[in-house]
């Protein structure tokens, strides 16, 4: 291949000839839509993955926004989880990470399987982080469907409010710790780790066992 100047906005993006299709040929890009104020949606798939899609039951959906490409706010993936397996399928630049975007996403979507290939959509589940834009239109198009959070993510931001807080400094303590007894740290260590288990949890016990760890393991606030 012969590589063309990266674009400096993405105004001067285009897709063309072999910069939109698979090795084999097949048409690879999906939607390229401006939009707003120069706003640019880009999606990817091909019609294997398209059509693997419809076959899942359970969905994935996932954003990263340092792995991108600088012109983009993100890259978003959609998954699909059949037999065992979570595939990638669907890829989505996104300039914006609203839920106008994820509306599109969605919409565009629906709009290929039925267009091309006659396919409907219906996932019974998806996984998600704790993205309202993605959790709202998922909603709002699949009516029946179930969102699972995920506990990464969940994980991740019970830690972020742990470090607001200053607690990391009992869970996590520097080596040289002289500030907390070892009864101190494994206290802390089962208050956190309680708090990330109520999401694995029946619903009808989390008051209780949140009850039962706040009464025996909740730790004081070093200053």
């Amino acid at each position: 291949l012969n590589y063309p100047a990266l674009p400096k906005s993405l105004n001067e993006l285009a897709l063309t000839g072999e910069w939109s299709s698979t090795k084999r040929g097949e048409r690879f890009v999906l939607v390229d839509e401006s939009y707003g104020n120069n706003e640019r949606l880009l999606m990817f798939g091909s019609q294997w993955s398209i059509t693997f899609l419809s076959y899942c039951p359970r969905w994935h959906a996932d954003g990263t926004f340092l792995t991108r490409p600088l012109l983009f706010a993100q890259i978003c993936i959609i998954f699909g989880y059949f037999d065992g397996f979570v595939i990638p399928c669907i890829y989505c630049l996104t300039s914006k990470k609203d839920q106008i975007v994820y509306e599109k996403i969605f919409n565009h979507l629906i709009s290929i399987g039925l267009s091309r290939l006659n396919i409907k959509y219906s996932p019974e589940a998806l996984t998600c982080d704790f993205e309202l834009g993605t959790i709202n239109t998922a909603i709002a198009i699949f009516s029946n469907i179930q969102i699972n959070a995920c506990v990464f993510h969940y994980s991740q931001a019970l830690w972020r409010k742990i470090v607001d807080l200053k607690l990391n400094k009992l869970i996590c303590p520097p080596r040289n710790n002289n500030d907390f007894s070892e009864a101190e740290i494994g206290k802390a260590k089962q208050w956190f780790n309680g708090a990330i288990g109520l999401a694995l949890i029946p619903p009808t016990n989390v008051e209780s066992v949140w009850t039962d760890i706040m009464d025996n393991y909740t730790p004081e606030c070093p200053s």
